[in-house]
């Protein structure tokens, strides 16, 4: 039982793990830029973006 993994198990496996990698970057990206521009408004100067 265990030595037989059906290689779509695994591959639906790397998907999903692929799919919650890139929305966690995504999630990342979107509050590093959140922050960045709370930032340029709170100097008041829109050269640092």
């Amino acid at each position: 039982m265990i030595g037989r993994i059906h290689p779509e198990y695994f591959i639906g496996l790397n998907m999903l793990k692929l799919k919650i990698l890139g929305f966690a970057r995504d999630v990342i990206l979107m509050i590093s830029a959140r922050k960045s521009l709370t930032l340029v408004q709170d100097n008041g100067e829109e050269s640092i973006a």
